[in-house]
């Protein structure tokens, strides 16, 4: 498994509005992770709590929604959390 860094945009699941972010991408992650501001601003709303093992296997839960990601085409829908402890507190406003 690999990283590097490529020039994303993240929207909402309508496509109506985009926010572009550089992202390291790691070939091995199944989530995208985005800060809870730019959800928040997105109007990105949970869909559900799901558990997240970190590598000092801690367990976690995060919210998940579904955002539209943009790399060279799309838009695809693609799942999101945010790494942040207050993201709730974003996507409750």
């Amino acid at each position: 498994m690999g990283t590097f860094q490529v020039t994303i945009e993240v929207g909402d699941t309508n496509g109506a509005r985009f926010e572009p972010l550089e992202a390291f991408v790691d070939t091995g992650a199944t989530y995208l992770a985005v800060p809870s501001n730019i959800l928040g601003a997105l109007g990105i709303r949970p869909i559900e709590r799901h558990p997240f093992s970190l590598a000092d296997g801690t367990l976690v839960e995060y919210d998940v929604g579904v955002v539209s990601l943009r790399l060279e085409a799309g838009p695809f829908p693609s799942f999101v959390y945010s790494p942040t402890p207050i993201a709730t507190h974003f996507w409750e406003q």
